[in-house]
C-alpha cells in the first residue's frame, strides 16, 4: 500500500522541532462553551458570510459575573486575569480579532467625520 501523504504545515501551526505545541487545557474548553451560551452575540456579514460576533467588555463582564470568579479556587480574581486568559484562549483560537469593514457610502462619511 502507498503510504499517505504529509499535508503542509501553515505559517502559523509550525513548531520548532524538539518543540511540543501547547495544547488549550481543559478550563479553557470549558470557558469557551460558557462564552458560547451565555454572552450575548450580535449577528453581521461579514465577507459575504453570515458571522456571529461578540466585543471584548462583554466577554469580561459576563466572565466577571461568573461561576469562575466565585469561590476559594476560583479562576478568576481580577479584571487582569480574566483579559490574560482571554488572550490565550485567542493564542490557541477559540476566536479571532476583527475589524467591521465600512460597505456602505454613509457608513463611509460616518468615519470621515
Amino acid at each position: 500500500m502507498a503510504e499517505k501523504k504529509k499535508g503542509k504545515r501553515r505559517k502559523d501551526e509550525y513548531v520548532v522541532p524538539g518543540e511540543k505545541a501547547e495544547n488549550p487545557s481543559k478550563d479553557e474548553y470549558n470557558v469557551g462553551k460558557w462564552l458560547r451560551k451565555n454572552v450575548p452575540i450580535k449577528k453581521t456579514k461579514f465577507l459575504n458570510h453570515n458571522v456571529e460576533y461578540f466585543t471584548g467588555t462583554r466577554a469580561v463582564d459576563s466572565l466577571l459575573e461568573s461561576q469562575f470568579t466565585q469561590g476559594d479556587d476560583a479562576l478568576f480574581k481580577t479584571r487582569v486575569d480574566v483579559v490574560n486568559f482571554l488572550n490565550t484562549m485567542l493564542i490557541h483560537k477559540f476566536f479571532h480579532r476583527a475589524r467591521k469593514v465600512p460597505v456602505s457610502e454613509q457608513e463611509l462619511k460616518l468615519k470621515r467625520k
